[in-house]
Formats: structure tokens, C-alpha cells, sequence
């Protein structure tokens, strides 16, 4: 190998025999490669083509020595770049066209150009040589002076070819930058290009699809049809050169699901020939999936049977947005709401301070939830049942609070309902056997703490089963409503009177000085229930039998003291009914 004219040897250095060693560069440097067995004829090709290229030319006597030179054995790969070949017919070690054959299987060499120095003009041999990849020809013998010229020509459309493809790189790395999806057709609808993103949205590699026709990407809406032709824009784009876009499509993935998209279709011109569309997309599948989330939230906020009020995350809590059901419940419309502080709106009747705990909870944690007091527009209060969440952005702050509320006056009622049931008896409102037994524990403790009697009056009413057979249950009833009214009448504020069960009544006096007042209320009892009732139309006549025991006379414990007026009872009614007995016949003083 030779280097040649001092001009060409930029980059290179001096050697002797066959030591060469390229200069450290940074970059490869372009250089002619002759191939030829004579020096001779190599000293003549070199002299016509020195100063072609600035690296130079390179010189090699056989194909193993070239093959060696451009694989690195002598030179580093990234030294030098070969961008004209020029081989005789025959070498030493093979013919210049397998030669040829082996260079345009390396794809460092496929844009060089080739020249092949043929032996003869035989058109046989130039077929050989554009088959074997020798693109720019050959010469032939008798015209070593146009092989500067041919080299020339060849060395332009090398450079072209390798500008053409380095601008197609180009393009096809801006196009893989691209955040949306890009598909190119001929007017035939057969693809010939799709980007990255594309391959990415699709799940397709554009090597599966390159030269097929586009309708495996657009079917019906149920995805198991073809899209008509006449329904596909891009085939209408690349037939007839129309413009189209759309907000909303249908592009179908590898697998079979849809993907919602927005395009656009232009036709695709080589100067004014229709050659085809060029089609941009991009994914809004989930630009509609939180769209459609933003419109069920609204529906949600809309038809919401809770009261719902947005408010902004500032000094004031601006309220923005309230729902139909606020306005239903509180009776304040949208237009009065809107622009208003959410300061008072809710608070807690007997604690001044709740508005300001709440929010420092709320602030703490993101939520709360609890019972609250609000007001109506007519300017009545009911209780509530509030959650506050705040709604957070894309950097987790907080910038809305949302307050979802109901009205639990309702719930409230029937909570007092309850708990009014535990200790009442439902028919007669009176006290149950619970109630009475916790108001006599009580009574009987004040009663030892402050010296004082307690009385137990156990009342059964006098022929009610009669009542319950003859006028029915009804009836009955009533009947029990209106004694449990007129044994209220005969007792004061601070007594028990309680129903245990079926027509059982009994009666706790408690702080008694002394118990004159006992045997009182005992006949006044029974003179009261003596009387007519007028129930459905009918005139209802009973009467009453009493036990009753005293304490700490008769008893000095609850229990004791009930079963000591039950036993009184017992014999009042063993006397012959309307009657009243104490546990001991005692005799009374005044009090």
C-alpha cells in the first residue's frame, strides 16, 4: 500500500514498504481505494485521481490486502472512510467483482462508489459488474484518461446517495422525537412509514405493516368489520388530495381494542403529483377517560341528594360551586351562595370556638367528618351530618375543599325516638319497668341521705280481660292510654308512674316526710279509675286494686320493696277488688 501525492496525505504519514499508519483524528477521513495487482498500472491510477479526496488514496495489490486494510487489520476502523473503489477485473487472489460483492455486504460501504477496470468492452462484463454492485460501471482499457472524470461523476452521486440518507436519518430521528404519531401512505393505502410513537400507540413494529394496506388499523366501531373505503379519510386523502381532521377516532390497536384519537390528514405531494397522505395522531384516551370522570362527577355533584358545596383553598373559603340539593335543603339558590365565605355557614351551637377546631383538623389531615348545626335561608337550624375533603393538584397541595353534608333531623328524631322507647312504655308513654326501677334506685338514696320515706303503689286493673274479649284489643288499648292519664293526675311532678306490662301499674312516691299522703293518693286512685270511660262509642266501667309497701318500713332494698307491694296487691285483690292494702297494715299518722 502507497501513499501517493503529498496533497493527499493530509492526516496520513510517511511509511516504508507496507508499515502504514494513519494520524489520530478525530473523525474518518474520506480516501480512494485502488485495487490492482501492478504498481504500474496503480501509480498511473493514483496520478489521475490525486487530489480528488483530501485523504488521499490508498493503494492495495490484492483483494486480501484491501480486505484487510478496510476491516482494520492495518488501518483502525474509524480512520478512514472509503468512498471510491476502483478494482481491476483480476487479481492475484480472485476477480475484483467478488471483491465487489463483499464490500456492498458491509453496510459501511454500501453509498461508496465502484469503478471496475475491466479487461474488454464486453457487455457481458458489464452486466457482471452492475450485478456484482459495481453501480458506477467500468473502464475499459484504451480509456485510462476519463477515469478522473468517471471517478468524478461517481464520487457526486456517492455524496449524493450518502446526503439523501443521512437527511432520511434525520428525519426519521426528528420523527422518533415526536410525541405524536405519524403514518405515511400511498395513494394506494399501503404504509410506508410509521414513527416511533406510533408503533408505540398502535402496538405495531412498522416492519410488519411497511408495504401493507392501512385497513388493519381502522375497522368499525364494534372493531369486527372493515372501515368502506369511502369511509376511511387517509385513503380519501391519498386518492383525491383532501385535507381532513378529527377530534375523536378510532385507530385499533395489535390487540384488538380501539384507541381514541384526534388526527389530521394532508395529502402528500412530489411536486404536483399526488403521491400519497401523511397522517398526525395523538392518543386522548385518557383526555376523554377524564373527561367523561369530570362529567359523572358533575351528574354526581347535579344529582347528589346531599347538599354539596366547593369552596377555594384561601383566607375566606370562597364558595364557588354549590349543588341543586344545597339549594333544596338550605333554600339558598347557586347566584346566592357563590362568592360567599363558608365562615359560619357551619358551626356548633354550644361551642363558639368549633369552626376553628374543625379547620385544624382539617388542615392537619385532609378530611373531616362529624355532626354539625347549620341554618336554613328562613333562618331555622337543623343538624347535619358534614365530610370536608380537600381536593389536592398535580403537586399534592390543596387547592379546593369539597363539603359534603346531609340533613339528619330525621335520623335525629328517630335516634330520640329510641332512646325515649329504652325507657318508655310505647302505648302509654309512661315509664318502663326499667325506667321506674332506676328512678326508685334513686329516689331510695336520696331518700337515705335526707331521712325520708319512699312509697311503692302496685296497681292491677279490675276486670280488663272483659274489656279485650267484648270491644277487642283496640279498645284495650285506649282503655290503658286513658288510665295511664288519670294516674298522671293523681301523683306530682317529681313521682314515677310506670306500666310493667298488660294492665300492671305501678307508682313510686318519693321524698316523704311521713305517709298520710300515701293512703291519699291510694284512694284517690281508686275513685278516679272508678269512673266511666268513654271508648269507641262505649261506656267502660273498672276498677283498681293497690299494693303497697314503704320503705325502710317494709323494705330496706329496691327488690325488696317492689315484692313487698306485690304481696300487698295480692291481698287487696283476695279482698274483693277495689281496694287498696299496705304490707303491714300500718297505721298512719299525719305527716
Amino acid at each position: 500500500m502507497r501513499e501517493r501525492a503529498s496533497t493527499g496525505g493530509i492526516g496520513m504519514q510517511k511509511y516504508k514498504g507496507d508499515d502504514f499508519r494513519p494520524a489520530a483524528r478525530d473523525t474518518a477521513e474520506q480516501v480512494v481505494l485502488i485495487v490492482e495487482s501492478s504498481p504500474a498500472v496503480r501509480r498511473v491510477q493514483a496520478a489521475l485521481l490525486e487530489g480528488l479526496l483530501l485523504g488521499g488514496v490508498l493503494e492495495a495489490g490484492s483483494r486480501a490486502e484491501a480486505e484487510r486494510i478496510l476491516s482494520g487489520a492495518t488501518v483502525t476502523p474509524m480512520s478512514i472512510e472509503p468512498v471510491l473503489f476502483v478494482l481491476a477485473a483480476q487479481l492475484p487472489d480472485g476477480d475484483g467483482l467478488a471483491l465487489c460483492r463483499w464490500l456492498r455486504a458491509d453496510a459501511r460501504m454500501r453509498d461508496a462508489a465502484v469503478l471496475v477496470l475491466g479487461a474488454s468492452d464486453d457487455p457481458a462484463m458489464l452486466e457482471a459488474a452492475f450485478a456484482a454492485g459495481a453501480s458506477d460501471g467500468l473502464v475499459w482499457p484504451g480509456q485510462a484518461a476519463l477515469l478522473r472524470i468517471r471517478a468524478a461523476a461517481a464520487l457526486g452521486r456517492a455524496r449524493s446517495v450518502r446526503e439523501l440518507r443521512r437527511s432520511e436519518q434525520r428525519l426519521r430521528d426528528i420523527t422518533a422525537q415526536l410525541s405524536e404519531g405519524l403514518l405515511v401512505i400511498d395513494t394506494e393505502a399501503r404504509l410506508h412509514f410509521m414513527n416511533a410513537e406510533a408503533e408505540q400507540m398502535l402496538g405495531w413494529c412498522a416492519a410488519e405493516l411497511l408495504g401493507s394496506d392501512i385497513g388493519v388499523l381502522f375497522r368499525g366501531n364494534e372493531g369486527d368489520t372493515p372501515l368502506a373505503p369511502e369511509q376511511c379519510p387517509l385513503r380519501q386523502s391519498a386518492r383525491l388530495g383532501v385535507h381532513y381532521r378529527s377530534d375523536e377516532s378510532l385507530f385499533w390497536h395489535r390487540e384488538g381494542h380501539p384507541v381514541t384519537v384526534a388526527y389530521r390528514v394532508n395529502p402528500l405531494y412530489e411536486g404536483e403529483r399526488l403521491v400519497g397522505a401523511v397522517t398526525v395522531f395523538h392518543d386522548i384516551s385518557t383526555q376523554r377517560r377524564h373527561e367523561t370522570e369530570r362529567s359523572l362527577a358533575a351528574k354526581a355533584l347535579e344529582f347528589s341528594p346531599e347538599g354539596i358545596v366547593v369552596a377555594a383553598n384561601d383566607p375566606a373559603h370562597t364558595i364557588l360551586k354549590v349543588n341543586p340539593a344545597f339549594s333544596a335543603i338550605t333554600g339558598f339558590t347557586t347566584e346566592e351562595m357563590r362568592g360567599r365565605s363558608c365562615h359560619g355557614l357551619f358551626h356548633w351551637r354550644e361551642e363558639p370556638d368549633f369552626y376553628a377546631r374543625m379547620l385544624g383538623e382539617l388542615y392537619a389531615r385532609g378530611e373531616w367528618q362529624g355532626e354539625i348545626w347549620t341554618h336554613r335561608k328562613d333562618g331555622s337550624t337543623y343538624p347535619a351530618w358534614l365530610r370536608i375533603a380537600a381536593i389536592r393538584d398535580a403537586h399534592g397541595r390543596p387547592s379546593q375543599y369539597m363539603a359534603i353534608f346531609s340533613d339528619i333531623t330525621t335520623r335525629k328524631q328517630a335516634e330520640q325516638r329510641l332512646e325515649y322507647l329504652a325507657s318508655h312504655d310505647a302505648l302509654t308513654g309512661l315509664a318502663n319497668r326499667a325506667a321506674f326501677i332506676e328512678q326508685l334506685r334513686r329516689a331510695i338514696e336520696n331518700a337515705c341521705c335526707g331521712d325520708q320515706r319512699v312509697a311503692v303503689l302496685f296497681i292491677d286493673l279490675d276486670r280488663f280481660k272483659p274489656v279485650n274479649d267484648q270491644y277487642g284489643h283496640a279498645a284495650g288499648d285506649r282503655l290503658l292510654y286513658e288510665v295511664a292519664r288519670r294516674l298522671q293526675a293523681c301523683v306530682r311532678s317529681s313521682d314515677c308512674v310506670a306500666r310493667l306490662g298488660g294492665d300492671e301499674f305501678i307508682i313510686a312516691l318519693t321524698g316523704l316526710a311521713g305517709f298520710a299522703g300515701v293512703q291519699r293518693v291510694a284512694a284517690q286512685i281508686l275513685e278516679i279509675l272508678k269512673r266511666p270511660f268513654l271508648l269507641l262509642g262505649h261506656e267502660i266501667l273498672i276498677s283498681a286494686s293497690v299494693g303497697i309497701a314503704l320503705f325502710p318500713d317494709d323494705a330496706g332494698d329496691l327488690n325488696g320493696l317492689v315484692e313487698c307491694a306485690d304481696q300487698a296487691l295480692y291481698r287487696a285483690k283476695q279482698g274483693g277488688r277495689n281496694d287498696y292494702q299496705f304490707y303491714q297494715g300500718c297505721s298512719l299518722g299525719p305527716d
